[in-house]
């Protein structure tokens, strides 16, 4: 059995799949300092249990009497628990003589939803959880609930995006066979295709840093900087315009006074 086979037993062990008001929490992989605890059961009521249970899982023998020989490694979250338990397979990977003292063992049962008990862990009831711990523990909770309003969210986009995609199917479906839909259609490509000649690019909807084709968008940008340039150019001309008439003007003027003065003489 995997561990992650083995977790999700335990987790339905203490919390029925589709509880909506469940009497704990169940926390996998939470670490305090540099250690983990496999596994937290947050009792809430007294009647379900009112106390932090702490679990460590083994799934090869190796494992097993790797831990028995790092007693240190169960020292940042036991000492915090009201009760440890190891959590295995079978009796093959952890014997239950084994257990250091206190310490309790549970295997899978014949029900998917429980757990068997083979050593009844010690219970502590005088232990209280150190801030460093409890920090630990509402951190943890707060990850869970944060990941599980993402994982809702994205099947909720999901479903909307297929429901949208759905509906847009199905209009196109009831328009297939529309002889006016089509013409416009053909139009339209025919306007594309006048406009692709008159660039001489390709009018798509990504270039992708392609020098032959052109984005909507880009086209857009450029014949509104042409525009631009244009106003510009025209303006220049304008003043220039009026500057020349202006000069002509005058030229006209100095050519008149010339003309009296020679008359008068």
């Amino acid at each position: 059995m995997k561990a992650s086979e083995l977790l999700e037993r335990l987790q339905r062990h203490y919390i029925k799949p589709g509880e909506l008001m469940p009497g704990g929490a169940f926390l996998p992989e939470v670490v305090l300092g540099s250690r983990r605890a496999d596994a937290l059961y947050v009792g809430f009521f007294q009647s379900r249990g009112k106390m932090l249970v702490g679990h460590e899982l083994k799934v090869s023998r190796a494992d097993w009497l790797h831990e028995l020989d790092q007693p240190a490694k169960a020292e940042a979250w036991e000492p915090n628990c009201h009760s440890w338990y190891v959590v295995a397979p079978s009796t093959d990977i952890v014997r239950p003589e084994e257990l250091p003292h206190g310490w309790g063992l549970m295997i899978p049962g014949r029900s998917r939803t429980r757990m068997t008990v083979v050593v009844k862990a010690t219970v502590h009831p005088d232990r209280n959880p150190s801030w460093e711990a409890t920090h630990a523990l509402v951190q943890k909770m707060d990850s869970l609930r944060m990941r599980a309003i993402e994982k809702d969210r994205e099947a909720t986009h999901t479903k909307l995006y297929a429901d949208i995609e759905e509906k847009v199917e199905r209009r196109v479906a009831l328009h297939t066979g529309d002889g006016q839909l089509q013409s416009e259609r053909d139009h339209l490509r025919r306007l594309v295709d006048d406009l692709s000649d008159i660039l001489g690019l390709t009018v798509v909807g990504s270039s992708w840093g392609d020098g032959n084709k052109a984005t909507v968008d880009e086209i857009r940008t450029s014949f509104a900087t042409w525009l631009d340039a244009d106003k510009d150019v025209q303006r220049a001309l304008g003043r220039r315009y009026f500057d020349l008439s202006n000069a002509q003007r005058a030229v006209a003027d100095a050519v008149s006074a010339l003309e009296a003065v020679r008359g008068a003489a």
